[in-house]
């Protein structure tokens, strides 16, 4: 019997290992999906900028080009 519970014990502590092994990678990639979407934006937004510009210096009278 104790030999059972041992075993049963043993097989519990495996499976919370995982778990919590599984869930730290888990945050991980969360954490670099979040970091990465937000140097895209960043990258996003400079670009925007630079498209304005250049678009304002190509047609530098007209008002729609003004950022």
């Amino acid at each position: 019997m104790f030999e059972d519970l041992l075993a049963k014990t043993s097989l519990v502590r495996d499976n919370v290992m995982d778990n919590v092994i599984d869930n730290a990678k888990g945050l991980f990639c969360n954490g670099e999906n979040k970091r990465i979407k937000g140097e895209v934006s960043e990258l996003k937004k400079e670009l925007m900028e630079l498209v304005a510009g250049m678009d304002q210096f190509l047609h530098p009278n007209d008002p729609a080009s003004k950022y």
